[in-house]
């Protein structure tokens, strides 16, 4: 049996209610959900192939920028290599050795890896946290690729968006098709893969850097422009906001109305009068 209590037997007593408003999805926002779990797929499927040529090729990460899920797979991916489980060149008939065996360079970048991960995930937590560099940080690409043409603008700041979605790619390209030709078709192979994945790894993360930003303007503009749009205003005036589904004569919207103008929306009468 329920028991009574003392707001039970208060003739305004109204009963709280949770707001199920976050459960209820439109079709818009299951598209965008759906666009988020894709780019958030593809941008660790992309990181596990470039996640070796990151830690040898950059420099200065955050302390989040690695976890042990990319230390396994980037392990992963060049004991697939080494093994060579995965031998592109001899996919398309050609010898996958050069002058120097498979297995002793990727021996050798396997111990620089396992040496540059135990330093980012272990060692490093132990020293006292830098709170002057953002702490998921991809790290600074080599110095030298600033200094080619187009790398930074007419007031010398560096375009960090070519630099790293086209300027390194293309260096780790050109230097795959290079050791291909001269020390090892498999390796070369290796840093071409790791060059196609940092720039479909770089754009997925511009996108979403992007479309974090959109939020956040998006944010703004509504809270700005909501009254007006309750209010009836055309999306013209409100910058692209606008109410549907509710009557500008409505009592629904005259309430909604009233809320906004409330100081706070989470305080009750009883708290408002303390």
């Amino acid at each position: 049996m329920k028991m009574s209590t003392a707001d039970d037997a208060r003739p305004d007593f109204k009963p709280d209610f949770t707001d199920v408003g976050s459960y209820l999805v439109s079709p818009v926002q299951t598209s965008e959900a759906m666009m988020k779990f894709v780019f958030g797929f593809l941008f660790n499927l992309f990181r596990l192939a470039t996640v070796p040529a990151e830690l040898i090729f950059r420099r200065g990460f955050g302390e989040r920028h690695f976890n042990l899920f990319l230390y396994l797979g980037g392990s992963m991916w060049l004991l697939l290599f080494w093994a060579g489980w995965i031998n592109i060149p001899a996919w398309f008939g050609v010898k996958a050795e050069g002058w120097m065996p498979n297995a002793v360079i990727f021996s050798v970048i396997g111990v620089y890896f396992f040496g540059a991960m135990l330093w980012q995930l272990f060692i490093r937590k132990f020293f006292a946290i830098d709170g002057e560099l953002h702490t998921r940080y991809d790290g600074n690409p080599l110095p030298f690729l600033y200094r080619l043409p187009f790398t930074v603008d007419s007031m010398g700041r560096p375009r960090e968006y070519l630099v790293r979605q086209v300027v390194e790619p293309v260096f780790l390209f050109a230097l795959g098709w290079i050791v291909t030709l001269l020390i090892s078709p498999q390796t070369g192979s290796w840093l071409i893969i790791s060059s196609i994945g940092l720039v479909l790894k770089e754009y997925v993360k511009a996108r979403a850097v992007r479309n974090m930003v959109l939020d956040q303007i998006d944010a703004e503009l509504t809270a700005r422009n909501l009254k007006e749009a309750l209010a009836g205003e055309s999306p013209r005036k409100t910058h692209g906001v606008y109410v549907t589904g509710i009557g500008n004569d409505s009592k629904e919207r005259e309430k909604i109305k009233e809320l906004l103008d409330k100081e706070s929306r989470y305080t009750t009468p009883e708290t408002n009068n303390v």
